[in-house]
């Protein structure tokens, strides 16, 4: 990250680029391309057909930067903006996976930063364990839901912007999410029974 953008929120530095700063245009790809990448990966499994439409994506930015407009999230627009491109793209592999209900949006687990209070839980055998089998209940979920699970918690999207990138009624969207939960809930549930009755 540049020094000169580090105390800038990716809002701040896009409206740089719009104004015509190539660093604010670097920085932003520094700050965004392993975010989109992964997602664009969720989407379509083909590491070429994200690359293609990544660069695409930035290619069409720089050249359209005088007319593109402000944005009130930067990762939203270029997560919604990325998604249409690749539903759109020519690339054959893209399409068949981007429409496929059995690949994609598969849930890793998160480790906690060192010396947090989850550190300890984390290092335990046991619970490692218990998030491995709690990952695979949200990887059972159909894609749909998984994508809606995956914008709400890493894409740190609000149900509106769910809806838009996925290009459904924002009712769908609580209704993906809704399902979800519900899935989650029972099994979950159903895992601390076992949990506490194999304690006991």
């Amino acid at each position: 990250m540049n020094a000169q953008y580090q105390q800038l929120s990716n809002e701040q530095v896009w409206e740089m680029f719009r104004q015509g700063d190539d660093g604010a245009f670097g920085e932003l790809y520094e700050r965004l391309f392993n975010d989109l990448y992964r997602y664009g990966y969720q989407l379509s499994r083909n590491h070429l057909a994200v690359q293609d439409c990544l660069h695409d994506l930035f290619l069409y930015l720089h050249q359209h930067r005088s007319t593109i407009g402000a944005a009130q999230s930067v990762k939203f627009y270029l997560m919604r903006a990325l998604r249409r491109r690749m539903a759109h793209t020519s690339h054959e592999q893209a399409h068949l996976v981007l429409s496929s209900d059995d690949e994609g949006f598969e849930f890793e687990g998160i480790i906690p930063p060192e010396g947090s209070p989850e550190d300890e839980w984390v290092a335990n055998d046991a619970a490692n364990e218990q998030q491995r089998t709690i990952l695979g209940y949200v990887n059972q979920l159909p894609k749909r839901q998984r994508e809606a699970l995956y914008l709400l918690y890493y894409g740190g999207m609000t149900h509106t912007q769910i809806a838009e990138t996925m290009g459904v009624k924002i009712e769908t969207v609580y209704a993906f999410l809704h399902r979800a939960m519900e899935f989650l809930r029972l099994h979950l549930l159903t895992l601390l029974f076992v949990l506490w009755f194999t304690a006991s």
